[in-house]
């Protein structure tokens, strides 16, 4: 069940090639085990953040955002050994306890359910939950220390470098400190290692591993990551600060600015900093606005014997919506939960906000922006692709940087390709740069 969640909510990424590459590396390493107690399935999830995963039944998956960090097919089969290792050992079964939802989307989950009562939040949240089900392993120390273990010595039976696990583990942590601008601490509360005690562990652990290098499936691992997805997949929506852009759909929201967004496949939406409000869209069903909001108060008045304070028909977009509004008292004072139904390019939407009495005004606001895509707004749209660029004689990375229009800062450039201000580079040498293109041409 978790596998076709990862599909319905990551998503799978299309790349025929890649996928076959990372099958190909994956049974490469099964091969070794001393028994297979299933069958392997290994898969790239279309998510842009770097990871890589495991579930029950072996279910081995890494994620598109890991692959621009990857240098060689040893750290690829060092990352998955240690997946397979978590399958293979019933990790996840023993001990599956973390969500796949970011903390925002909980935290506006909470808002809801504080804010507006938790009867009501229960209610609005149901459809986002059902979208959301997918669960992880939160694996132990204990559970993560005996992967790195026998991960490093499955990959060493296959041929693998085994301390290019290392090499990849420094340059993840290195990557996550960077972009999110928070250098990884020691910390003992936290179930998770620390990337350091890791290696220094896995080091010790290589130095008792007897191994033999095997021929690699791809000469050069680097050259098949050209052209791939680098960051947020635009089909899937993107922001542009506040403003949320489904180009697919066509659909345009301006969230209040110096509100946090958050953006998954079920739910789109804002809450502000102090917590007190939230606004959140999702698909709906194919009724006419007025029918949806009618099932929804009818529904909600049986259960709680509630009924809206306002309602009635509300242009949106252009075209014909309706809306619900319920007021409730708080320890904080009045609160009020709107629904709003809502149809662009023939889509069906509902927001649901909640607020207190400070943001009601920005609901108004947020519900006039909606519009459909315009022309002028389609540039707004880009996508970044990860380009694999030789080196030329006499050239250094400042001078390809700007030959191949990368747009990463120097630091990130060198973080993907392992590199330092000192390494000595030759012409030939295969560097990842991340461009920028427009997603309509």
């Amino acid at each position: 069940q978790n596998a076709v969640l990862v599909e319905q909510q990551m998503g799978l990424y299309q790349n025929d090639s890649l996928t076959a590459y990372i099958k190909a590396v994956g049974e490469r390493l099964v091969a070794g085990l001393e028994e297979n107690p299933f069958t392997f399935r290994f898969f790239i999830a279309d998510d842009e953040m770097p990871n890589a995963f495991a579930l029950p039944g072996g279910y081995v998956y890494v994620t598109r955002g890991l692959l621009p960090l990857l240098n060689n097919e040893n750290e690829l089969a060092t990352i998955m050994g240690h997946e397979i290792i978590h399958a293979y050992r019933r990790h996840a079964v023993k001990q599956m306890k973390k969500s796949i939802l970011p903390s925002l989307l909980e935290l506006s989950g909470n808002i809801i359910g504080a804010v507006a009562g938790a009867p009501v939040g229960d209610l609005i949240n149901t459809p986002i939950r059902a979208g959301n089900q997918l669960v992880l392993a939160g694996y132990s120390r204990k559970y993560e220390t005996e992967a790195d273990k026998l991960g490093v010595a499955l990959a060493a039976r296959a041929g693998y470098d085994p301390a290019d696990m290392n090499e990849i583990l420094t340059r993840l942590s290195a990557y996550i400190a960077a972009l999110s601008g928070n250098e990884e601490k020691r910390n003992y509360f936290n179930d998770h290692p620390y990337t350091p005690d890791r290696v220094k562990r896995i080091n010790k652990q290589i130095e008792k591993i007897d191994w033999q290098a095997g021929t690699m499936i791809h000469a050069d691992l680097r050259l098949m990551l050209d052209n791939l997805l680098y960051g947020p997949d635009p089909a899937k929506g993107v922001f542009v600060n506040n403003v949320f852009i489904q180009p697919e759909t066509e659909l345009v929201v301006h969230f209040p600015d110096k509100w946090h967004t958050l953006h998954e496949e079920a739910v789109v939406g804002a809450a502000p900093a102090d917590q007190q409000a939230a606004q959140l869209i999702t698909l709906d069903t194919a009724l006419a606005p007025a029918q949806s909001a009618a099932l929804f108060a009818r529904q909600f008045a049986q259960k709680y014997q509630t009924q809206p304070v306002k309602e009635g028909a509300k242009t949106i977009a252009g075209r014909p919506g309706y809306f619900l509004q319920y007021k409730q008292n708080s320890s904080q004072g009045p609160v009020s939960l709107d629904l709003v139904w809502f149809m662009v390019n023939d889509r069906h939407y509902r927001l649901v906000s909640v607020s207190n009495t400070q943001h009601q005004s920005a609901l108004e606001t947020t519900l006039q922006s909606i519009h459909r895509l315009t022309k002028e707004e389609k540039p707004l749209v880009k996508q970044y692709r990860l380009r694999v660029v030789q080196l030329r004689q006499g050239e250094d990375l400042n001078g390809l940087s700007v030959r191949s229009g990368n747009i990463l800062p120097m630091k990130l450039t060198l973080l993907l390709n392992g590199l330092t201000l000192t390494s000595q580079l030759q012409a030939g040498k295969p560097i990842k740069v991340v461009v920028e293109e427009k997603y309509f041409k």
